[in-house]
């Protein structure tokens, strides 16, 4: 999974091991990489797609990309039939939720021109957020058509934005949600790692307490990564192109000899101790 994460294509990876003797979810370390591939996939294909329609204008590309998705989530919805993982996992049945930003990029959706249209939309894709937000749970046949809820929903609330303010921007706009929009990215790579390892450490179901320290701890962790990590990244004037290029492809590739290093090694066993070894060579029945 560290090889595949560092490749851009963990989508892939956690797919072809989604068999039935695969860990639990919940014990994969890695797994919330997944999205970050689709992301990264979508973002070294997508640009020249559009730079080409683009040349004859915008609204052929429109014609072209709209099509793309209603195609990409159609497929989604047959895949949850037929093949689940493939819907969850890789990037031709997840495209149609990007496409839908790419859309209201190119304002192919008219602008409310209206305050009570504004006020209206926004509430409405709140509303669709947190319906899936609080009415979905493990037995809701996800993605397919149920990934239309809040992703329709949150680009109701981005087109409503482009008409004006509304009381859903309002409170968007809180300092306390935007903090938390600010370290989301960096968010998202801590937090899943922070409760897998809380799992391994607490066996059973953790006490309100620990979970309390690992979302503080997530938090910390995000904005430590945002502040001294993601924000130098982003500043270019900061970090010259050739040394951020040298560090980024070192790091890369350390990552991609780490991986190979404990694939090879067979997870390095030896961290055990001979007793804890013997004990799992030991042969056991259900």
């Amino acid at each position: 999974s560290v090889i595949a994460t560092a490749l851009f294509a963990s989508n892939l990876f956690f797919w072809s091991e989604s068999r039935y003797f695969a860990p639990d979810a919940d014990q994969l370390l890695l797994l919330h990489t997944w999205s970050l591939a689709v992301e990264e996939q979508y973002y070294l294909v997508f640009p020249l797609l559009f730079a080409s329609l683009m040349r004859v204008g915008r609204r052929f590309a429109i014609a072209v990309i709209a099509p793309l998705a209603v195609l990409s989530f159609a497929l989604a919805c047959r895949l949850m039939e037929t093949e689940p993982e493939q819907a969850f996992y890789l990037a031709h049945a997840r495209v149609w939720e990007l496409l839908l930003g790419a859309l209201l990029a190119l304002d192919s959706v008219p602008v409310p021109r209206s305050r009570w249209l504004c006020e209206s939309l926004a509430a409405a894709g709140l509303a669709a957020i947190l319906a899936a937000t609080l009415g979905y749970d493990t037995t809701t046949a996800f993605p397919g058509a149920a990934a239309a809820l809040p992703c329709l929903g949150a680009a109701a609330i981005v087109h409503a934005g482009t008409g004006g303010p509304s009381l859903v921007s309002r409170l968007l706009a809180t300092r306390t949600l935007v903090g938390v929009g600010l370290i989301s990215y960096s968010l998202y790579l801590w937090h899943w790692p922070v409760f897998v390892l809380q799992k391994y450490y607490t066996v059973g179901a953790p006490s309100l307490l620990q979970l309390g320290i690992a979302i503080v701890l997530a938090f910390l962790l995000a904005w430590v990564s945002c502040r001294y990590i993601e924000r130098p990244f982003r500043a270019r004037a900061r970090v010259p192109r050739r040394p951020l290029l040298i560090l980024t492809g070192g790091g890369l590739a350390t990552l991609v000899g780490a991986g190979l290093a404990m694939h090879l090694g067979q997870g390095l066993p030896g961290r055990f101790s001979p007793e804890v070894l013997a004990l799992a060579s030991t042969p056991h029945h259900d």
